[in-house]
């Protein structure tokens, strides 16, 4: 229905009537009139322009605008939670529509000062919707308009104004717990609040920098208050508090604090119901006296609620709020006090002040103790009491004036340490609140101690005895930093407790002994070890994860608390070219979290580890025990508990994460690539090997084989060789191990989705379905999928001699990539068909979904030399030693240098330099004996005759070093030679000299020729943190060049051809990169001093067994 200008006016008749009738309301206009139940479109919110200025007399701005059936609410958009008013149907007098021309307006006419707000919409309609809306919820409201004293509003708990942190000042008023604020006193008459906060969402916090100020927070932000005085500072803060109690209406604490039934009056005025407790005093009061509280010195009394602060209230301060009470606190504070000085629930606040001063400040009412002038001697009674395990005496000997610090003789120990050593809890507890725990006193610690004192736990475990032979139930509770065990939880009597500075180590325990089980490794006496275990899961990790908050750092505490922890604890770490330091280590399934020096926590990903072994005492922190190294192709780290003991258990568990492999893909042994290494493996031994091999992946092999090597590579997946099988049987290896996941690559989840969208007819619709659930994908399962479709390619590419063509791959493996054993098998030709449909595509469109990155055509052109080299190889071996080899092994040059001589090494796919070192040797004792007394050699490679060298170190693999060797075609004009040579160790023993005598990070200007030109540059060069850096000036911010060291091989001198006056070189090239103008970079040195200094760093970062690994790996080189 459309409002013409006539129809201004007929809202005003409308209240007339209503007034003139009340309770009956005739209107024979069915737009304003509707029955009750009221609908939801009396509901409404908006964007609309609203007119500024009190007599709408300024210009107009967008609001959002909102109307739930009570109240009128805008803000500054639909994104703010801050109202700009609120304007409640009480207010509203009337609602006029003024509609000209192009503009659709209406007026709301409100009895605030007789104002009249002025909204405007865009569209006709809309602005006679709200016109409607507004006025049918003003007609409801004036009909049900009850007698005036029905209609009173609720008494403010407390009211006045407060400035805010903009310099205005507003009237506030909290009710309940609605904290409410306004323009002004006759705003909040009209009970039209500019904004109204619900205080259970909101917390009440100090501003730290300024005085006198607190800070409101709620989710959408916080609001900045500024009060004249402390006095009124601490009673808006309290009025606040008892409004957030209110909303949140937890009791759980307060109900059992009135087990005391002297605490459910307070303790100064005698009100009921208190819920405010003095935790230092012992005494509960209410929030009128807890406002008096509030102003003193926190020594003196210190506040919490019994219904708000329930972080705070652990199950010791819960029993000594019971324990003493009021009756028993009164007996010291109000022993001497005169009836008619006492005050009632009901005194006014300056005399509630004077008399609560008077009975805790002045102490004027107590019963002090006889010694109080005497202070050594109440010293000596306090401590006496404290071995007495009695609180009230302890109480009234403390506040009667003794120093809680005293020690006897000076050197005894506190009040506290006496009750902590002899475990007595509420005594502690008492001393505690009031700052008897001498590491109080430290500075920095309060904050630590605010946060220790969150963690807490309680609840029954099983534990064993000092012999750890039986389980029995014990009451474990966790506070103050301390793990306390009793009976039960009935009785107070301490059986033992372990102090967070004693824990060492908490980690599970896989038996079947009993239940769930954990072990808590200590520093106590015989460095005890505690055993405990839980009949629940969930119990067990929730003890493991409160007690590895409780040692762990306070930087990362929060972040302890959401692992799931296998073990946690402290220890000792060391990064290759870095000093030990101590951490904090948390490992949960295959990641090692660790705390880093920045104190955030850092993380190795375990599944990408390529070796971890243990390491002599000698090389340990401070010689203190055996350590172990953990390696990868990024990082290695040296690392040792507190205690052997531990470092083994660490080790153990390490080594399990870092070797065995589990059921699915995430649960597997990474490459650098994210991919199985088993994946990995069995590919690369079929790309090198199997390429030319007929029907190669329909080729049955022997199962009992294939088997013994699948469960080889689930034992430790980084030490297999595949030096004794087929290539049949690496490739029945590869789909069983696909078939037996627990799920697939392509997820079970997700199959009915890759079988529908293979039913699509459309090539560009099937195409467009893969690509958004490889997406989804996650990144394991895509890097496996993506590494073997790109193989199977290449499989492919070779048909007419494998016979393997993209169909038969596909009908290979569909169903090892689509399903596994656990999934259903008697599918219907259709459903088969759609699977080998899905991999087909994939096949015939690999570069639409995978794009294969320079590293991957890398490899393949290498795998294509390295084919290349075996057929070579293989003539080379027929011709020479035939029948000796094996198949898989290839001859390549090796020169005794400075005896000039020259053997062929054996070298397979897998052998190491230790092992071709040992194959020449036993070929060196048999052929050429002489060479037996020539002293000691260790393996190089070496280029360019003898220009640049590079010393091998015995776990590198050979093969990998020659197999590059066919990248480097590009400098065959400059009659480069590529060979293996013996040298003597003596270059090693000066670079390991060198090593010891260095820093630990470098930086210097060098000659600097970069792969594309055969010049020098002077630039700085910067190694740390495991990087490599080239800047053209040194005080340039940003590098030109920056390497990570892995990726990086060194030689020492320089390609023959590059033109500088300097006599010493290092070169190095990257991987991935393709050198054809220049071989590699190449950093120039004034002298060789400096030259040995930066290789030897070098060097010694990507071999972390040492410079001279040679000599413990084997003592006498290649002879003896």
């Amino acid at each position: 229905m459309t409002l013409h200008r006539s129809s201004k006016g007929v809202f005003s008749k409308l209240l007339d009537n209503n007034k003139r009738n009340p309770g009956s309301v005739s209107i024979s206009w069915p737009v304003v009139l509707h029955k009750k139940p009221k609908p939801k479109k009396n509901i409404r919110e908006g964007l609309l322009n609203k007119q500024g200025g009190f007599n709408a007399n300024k210009g107009w701005r967008k609001r959002w605008v909102v109307f739930d059936g009570s109240k009128l609410s805008y803000y500054d958009s639909n994104k703010s939670q801050v109202s700009k008013r609120i304007i409640p149907v009480s207010c509203i007098n009337n609602v006029e529509i003024d509609v000209k021309a192009d503009n659709y307006k209406f007026k709301v006419f409100t009895t605030l000062k007789s104002r009249v707000f002025v909204f405007a919409a865009e569209k006709r309609d809309d602005c006679t919707m709200w016109a409607n809306v507004l006025m049918a919820a003003v007609v409801d409201h004036k009909s049900s308009i009850k007698t005036d004293q029905e209609n009173l509003p609720l008494r403010p708990d407390k009211e006045g104004f407060i400035r805010f942190a903009n310099m205005k000042e507003y009237y506030v008023t909290i009710t309940g717990q609605m904290l409410r604020y306004y323009h002004s006193l006759d705003d909040y008459q009209e009970e039209s609040p500019v904004h109204e906060i619900d205080m259970k969402l909101a917390s009440v916090k100090d501003n730290e920098s300024k005085k006198l100020r607190l800070q409101l927070w709620v989710h959408y932000g916080h609001f900045d208050l500024i009060f004249p005085s402390e006095q009124e500072l601490q009673q808006w803060r309290l009025a606040m508090e008892v409004a957030i109690a209110e909303g949140l209406a937890d009791d759980t604490v307060l109900t059992k604090v009135y087990e005391n039934i002297s605490n459910q009056q307070c303790a100064d005025c005698g009100a009921p119901n208190p819920h405010w407790a003095s935790i230092n005093l012992g005494i509960v009061v209410c929030k009128n006296c807890a406002g008096i509280h509030r102003m003193f010195d926190f020594r003196v009394t210190r506040i919490k609620s019994l219904r708000m602060d329930t972080r705070i209230w652990t199950p010791s301060l819960i029993e000594l709020m019971v324990t003493i009470g009021n009756a028993n606190a009164n007996m010291f504070w109000a022993a001497k006090l005169p009836s008619r000085e006492a005050i009632q629930s009901n005194e006014l606040m300056d005399k509630r002040r004077n008399f609560i001063s008077k009975k805790y400040i002045e102490k004027r009412y107590a019963d002090k103790h006889p010694l109080l002038n005497l202070k050594p001697a109440l010293g000596e009674e306090l401590l006496k009491a404290a071995k007495d395990d009695n609180v009230l005496d302890t109480m009234r000997i403390l506040f009667s004036g003794a120093d809680i610090m005293y020690r006897q003789h000076n050197d005894g120990p506190t009040a506290f340490e006496i009750v902590k050593q002899s475990r007595q809890r509420l005594v502690m507890e008492f001393l505690f609140q009031n700052g008897g725990d001498p590491q109080s006193l430290v500075e920095n610690v309060q904050d630590e101690d605010r946060l220790r004192e969150d963690v807490r736990l309680q609840g029954f475990l099983n534990k064993t005895g000092p012999l750890g032979k039986t389980f029995e139930r014990r009451w474990c509770v966790i506070e103050h930093g301390t793990l306390t065990y009793y009976m039960s939880d009935k009785t107070t009597m301490v059986k033992g407790s372990v102090d967070r500075k004693d824990m060492a180590m908490i980690s599970s325990v896989d038996n079947d002994r009993m239940g769930y089980q954990f072990e808590l490794s200590t520093t106590l006496k015989d460095n005890r070890t505690y055993m405990f275990s839980s009949d629940i899961k969930d119990d067990t990790a929730e003890w493991m994860g409160t007690i590895a908050k409780l040692m762990a750092p306070v930087a990362v505490m929060e972040h302890v608390g959401m692992i799931d922890i296998r073990f946690a604890g402290y220890a000792y770490m060391k990064e290759l070219v870095n000093e030990w330091h101590q951490t904090f280590l948390v490992f949960s399934w295959r990641v090692l979290n660790f705390m880093n020096k920045d104190l955030k926590f850092d993380y190795l990903d375990l599944r990408k580890a390529s070796s971890i072994r243990m390491q002599d005492a000698n090389m340990g922190y401070q010689n203190r025990g055996p350590c172990f190294v953990i390696s990868s192709t990024k990082w290695t780290v040296y690392l040792q508990a507190n205690l052997p003991r531990d470092t083994e258990k660490m080790y153990n568990c390490l080594l399990e994460a870092i070797t065995g492999s589990g059921s699915t893909l995430n649960d597997q042994v990474l490459s650098s690539d994210n991919v199985p290494v088993i994946v990995d493996r069995c590919i690369t031994h079929v790309e090198v090997h199997g390429l030319m091999e007929k029907g190669v992946y329909r080729t049955a092999g022997q199962s009992s084989r294939v088997q013994a090597l699948l469960d080889e590579f689930r034992r430790d997946a980084l030490s297999v060789s595949l030096r004794e099988y087929p290539v049949a049987e690496v490739a029945n290896t590869l789909k069983r191990f696909l078939r037996e996941l627990d799920d697939s690559v392509f997820e079970r989840i997700n199959y009915p989705a890759w079988i529908s969208a293979a039913g699509c007819t459309e090539l560009s619709n099937r195409l467009s379905s893969y690509e958004y659930y490889l997406k989804k994908m996650p990144s394991v399962h895509f890097n496996t999928l993506k590494r073997i479709i790109l193989h199977l390619h290449q499989v492919a590419e070779h048909c007419a001699v494998n016979k393997m063509s993209i169909t038969n791959l596909a009908a290979c493996f569909a169903p090892s990539l689509m399903r596994t054993l656990k999934d259903q098998t008697d599918l219907t030709g259709d459903v088969c068909s759609q699977e080998i449909k899905i991999i087909v595509d994939l096949l015939e469109n690999k570069d639409f979904f995978f794009h294969a990155d320079e590293k991957e055509r890398i490899r393949a052109c290498n795998i294509e030399k390295a084919q290349s080299e075996l057929r070579k190889m293989e003539e080379l071996r027929q011709s020479v030693h035939p029948g000796k080899f094996d198949v898989q092994s290839w001859l390549v040059p090796c020169q005794i240098l400075d005896k000039d001589v020259s053997v062929n090494v054996e070298v397979t796919e897998t052998r190491t330099a230790i092992e071709a070192m040992e194959k020449l040797n036993e070929f060196l004792s048999r052929s050429q004996p002489h060479l037996a007394r020539l002293g000691t050699y260790v393996l190089f490679e070496s280029f360019f005759n003898g220009n640049l060298v590079r010393p091998m170190f015995p776990k590198d693999i050979v093969a990998k070093t020659t197999k590059r060797w066919m990248e480097f075609d590009a400098f065959v004009d400059d009659d480069i030679t590529m060979s293996l040579s013996l040298r003597s160790m003596e270059l090693l023993q000066n670079l390991d000299t060198s090593y010891q005598h260095q820093s630990h990070s470098l930086q210097a200007e060098l000659q600097y020729s970069d792969s594309k030109s055969k010049k020098f540059k002077t630039k700085t060069v910067r190694f740390r943190q495991c990087q490599l850096a080239i800047y053209n000036k040194a005080k340039d911010a940003e590098a030109a060049h920056c390497w990570k060291v892995e990726d990086l091989t060194f030689y020492l001198g320089a390609w023959p051809k590059r033109s500088s006056s300097s006599r010493y070189y290092l070169t190095f090239l990257v991987n991935g990169e393709k050198y054809t103008k220049a071989f590699g970079h190449c950093l120039g040195f004034s002298n060789q001093e400096d030259l040995y200094t930066w290789a030897a760093m070098l060097y010694a970062v990507q071999n972390p067994d040492g410079l001279l690994s040679w000599a413990s790996a084997f003592p006498h080189g290649a002879t003896s």
